[in-house]
């Protein structure tokens, strides 16, 4: 399987690696770990605590501590597989009628705080974890979110802030 990519801003990120295209800087990375979403400031990696799968958050500029979520598996929730402002984007499929969910995790805080952002109706087939599969068809511009529900395309504009 060829390696995994992300990229965000002047950041490239690989499995072991985070390389700044600008300052022609580069940090390692858990060896475990695999990135899945980079938006310049904040790279989120799909690693295992135990037999638990988890996100961790690591800031790439300031001196903010590297955070460490675990994931729902109840839920059926996949990794991040989108950053913009500290909050990750992630799916959740906790239904038997095939929907799922489009969820907002704050990567800025210690304490776990998600919202539940879209609704998509089913049939969605939840894609094995190990593939790290990015769960739903999905675009991402500067501006906003595009992702397929499942009938339709749906535009959720980034969040700036986390809602309170």
């Amino acid at each position: 399987m060829p390696p995994r990519f992300v990229r965000g801003g002047d950041v490239v990120a690989w499995h072991g690696s985070a390389y700044d295209l600008r300052t022609r800087t580069r940090r390692r990375l858990e060896p475990d770990a695999e990135p899945t979403a980079c938006d310049g400031r904040t790279l989120a990696l799909r690693a295992y605590d135990g037999l638990d799968h988890v996100v961790r958050v690591v800031p790439l500029e300031g001196g903010a501590e590297q955070l460490t979520f675990r994931l729902d598996r109840r839920a059926g929730e996949h990794p991040v597989f989108a950053v913009r402002h500290g909050i990750g984007y992630l799916m959740s499929y906790p239904r038997t009628d095939g929907a799922a969910r489009l969820l907002a995790l704050d990567l800025r805080s210690a304490k776990r705080r998600t919202k539940s952002l879209l609704v998509l109706e089913g049939p969605h087939h939840r894609p094995p974890l190990r593939h790290n599969q990015v769960p739903v068809p999905h675009l991402m511009t500067d501006a906003a979110l595009v992702i397929w529900t499942g009938a339709d395309w749906e535009t959720l504009p980034w969040l700036e802030a986390w809602p309170e």
